[in-house]
């Protein structure tokens, strides 16, 4: 069984990148100012006009040019002038991006968009290399107002435009007081633009125009440094699931580090959360329609898997049939502590085997209802197991040429031995000897 992990929305996004220029010739000098040891990396950064002005509060980075991590940072002056002093000798990329706020595309060094194509820039001993400059290119603007349903204007609701094509955030924003929004800096091309709810007042994630998803949302063509205006939307309020996560005791009692998730009837994730001491939860900004809830142990540990209303799988969980702005309270779930299956796996001569794969499958259909891998002592524990009737597989993940079995030292699924689990209680002494091909 597969459960799709809770989706933490990351609130500030890297900006893909886009070409500037950038000029200057490198030249190597020595530097006073370094450290015994250490060099340095110098330049000015410009804007781009006719007679070229120097650009203040423009963040410059030195990256290594093999990780991509960060080594040092600094920020120009007054002159457009930056030095990031202190680096070991070595091969650095330079990042350069707007703390302005006025909307320069970010770029590295030289002219370049991305790190990949990024030119190296190298820094040897205690030396300072020179002339590593950019010339920054003021990005598109794209602008718009969000409202809910009544076109009253909605404050903090988060704007993001990410290339249609794909991959980072190129830009995004926070809607004012008046549900008006700009994002800046953007490189010439094409977007799709996302409306989300920062503020937690359970409105639906939408994309332009009024659509549900990224590969239906309506591009958006943006040219540097014009504006693109009008791109607005209009929110609906989502509906809620809620319920209590308790254990199956007499007297049951709340379980938190309970995870808790509402899939599309076909098992996609929508949206999650995690139960506190209480036991209770809410799972909002659901688009009406139809869910299936799942219920499962945060931690992989002591409870097994279910699904509402105590379904021990998703084809044969209960719907829930969610209406714009509503809640749908007491869906709730009892947790039963979890089977678990545990073993060695050995090499014929007996010596333990790590980086096994071991799976426990459904013995009707072979669906993988859980599964872990060998520590460096050939031991595993599959936890979070319904009680029931399962089959084991052993697969060599590790690549060391060890053929498949299935529990008992068989070849095929169909002639595996089928073991029983109970609630609570480890099937212990589950092991394989793997052959080697």
């Amino acid at each position: 069984m597969s459960i799709a992990p809770i989706i933490n929305i990351v609130s500030r996004l890297t900006r893909p990148l886009a070409a500037a220029a950038a000029i200057g010739c490198v030249a190597v000098l020595a530097s006073p100012a370094a450290a015994s040891g250490t060099g340095a990396i110098s330049g000015t950064v410009t804007n781009t006009a006719a007679s070229p002005a120097p650009v203040a509060s423009i963040c410059v980075a030195a990256l290594n040019a093999s990780t991509g991590s960060q080594v040092g940072s600094t920020d120009t002056n007054a002159s457009g002038q930056y030095t990031i002093s202190n680096l070991p000798a070595g091969s650095y990329k330079l990042y350069f991006t707007d703390c302005t706020g006025k909307g320069y595309v970010a770029q590295y060094y030289n002219n370049k968009a991305d790190f990949t194509a990024a030119d190296g820039v190298s820094v040897a001993g205690a030396a300072t290399t020179t002339g590593i400059n950019a010339k920054m290119v003021l990005g598109a603007k794209i602008t718009g107002l969000v409202v809910n349903h009544a076109s009253a204007p909605l404050a903090k609701m988060c704007v993001y435009a990410t290339p249609a094509s794909g991959g980072p955030v190129a830009g995004s924003a926070i809607t004012s007081a008046n549900g008006q929004y700009t994002i800046r800096g953007l490189p010439t091309g094409s977007v799709k633009v996302s409306f989300s709810d920062c503020a937690g007042t359970y409105y639906v994630t939408q994309y332009y125009k009024n659509q549900p998803s990224f590969s239906t949302a309506t591009p958006v063509s943006v040219t540097a440094p014009n504006i693109t205006s009008g791109i607005s939307a209009s929110l609906v309020v989502g509906g809620k699931i809620a319920g209590t996560v308790t254990n199956n005791a007499a007297s049951p009692a709340p379980l938190g580090n309970m995870c808790v998730s509402a899939l599309t009837t076909g098992g996609s994730f929508v949206a999650g959360t995690t139960t506190p001491a209480t036991g209770q939860y809410s799972i909002g900004n659901l688009p009406a329609g139809t869910y299936k809830v799942v219920f499962y142990n945060c931690a992989g540990g002591d409870y097994a898997t279910q699904y509402y209303n105590n379904k021990p799988s998703l084809a044969a969980a209960n719907t829930v049939s969610v209406a714009k702005a509503s809640t749908i309270a007491a869906i709730n779930a009892q947790m039963v502590p979890a089977g678990k299956i545990a073993g060695t796996v050995t090499n014929n001569a007996a010596a333990p085997l790590a980086k096994v794969c071991v799976d426990a499958l459904d013995p009707a259909t072979g669906t993988v209802v859980g599964n872990t891998t060998t520590n460096s002592k050939g031991q595993y524990t599959i936890s979070s197991l319904a009680a029931g009737s399962y089959k084991v597989e052993f697969i060599d993940c590790g690549q060391q040429g060890y053929i498949a079995q299935y529990y008992k030292n068989q070849a095929t699924f169909a002639a595996a031995n089928a073991l029983s689990v109970t609630s609570g209680v480890t099937a212990a002494g589950i092991n394989a000897k793997l052959v080697h091909s």
